[in-house]
């Protein structure tokens, strides 16, 4: 199941008893200024959930294409990362140990 942005929004609204808009506008301001910081290469940590960041890969002089076995230089390139945390990692081994 994805939850999408929407329906995050509906919930928070919910839970907080605040208008769908704003919730959804809320979201919309977290959203970018998490954008914003991994851009710049800041590190995010949200205690009890996890940690986002940005890893620079270095470029490789080649890679083949498997659809037309050429050979391709990798540029270096940046990668956005989530590490979850210790609260997240426990409750989700919850989930999985309660289903059996």
């Amino acid at each position: 199941m994805t939850l999408e942005r929407r329906q995050l929004a509906k919930r928070v609204s919910e839970e907080t008893g605040c208008t769908a808009a704003l919730a959804y506008d809320a979201i919309d301001a977290l959203f970018e200024a998490m954008r914003e910081s991994l851009v710049k290469g800041e590190r995010i940590e949200i205690r009890g959930f996890g940690t986002l960041d940005v890893k620079d890969t270095k470029g490789k002089p080649g890679a083949r294409n498997l659809r037309t076995n050429e050979m391709m230089p990798v540029p270096p390139h940046r990668l956005a990362r989530f590490r979850a945390g210790k609260v997240l990692r426990e409750a989700m081994k919850e989930e999985i140990d309660g289903d059996e």
